[in-house]
């Protein structure tokens, strides 16, 4: 596993486990996107978690291949 430590920042390979949560935070961070926003449902949060599952299976399927990073705060969230 590598680990770049910064001040208040500690970059990092995500486990298989945190997969999911990466996802979530990549649907938060997506849900405004215009091309999203006609694709998936109009409701704000269930937009949301739609497409923050299609990410993480994407994110999945990347890690496969080779190596999926996050960046994580003082307190261990990403």
């Amino acid at each position: 596993m590598t680990s770049v430590v910064m001040p208040q920042v500690t970059v990092r390979d995500l486990g298989q486990s945190e997969l999911s949560g990466a996802g979530a935070l990549v649907g938060r961070a997506m849900q405004d996107n215009p091309s999203l926003q006609r694709v998936f449902e109009r409701c704000f949060s269930r937009r949301a978690a739609a497409i923050g599952e299609i990410y993480g299976m994407i994110l999945r399927q990347t890690q496969a291949k080779g190596v999926i990073v996050g960046a994580f705060g003082a307190d261990d969230t990403l």
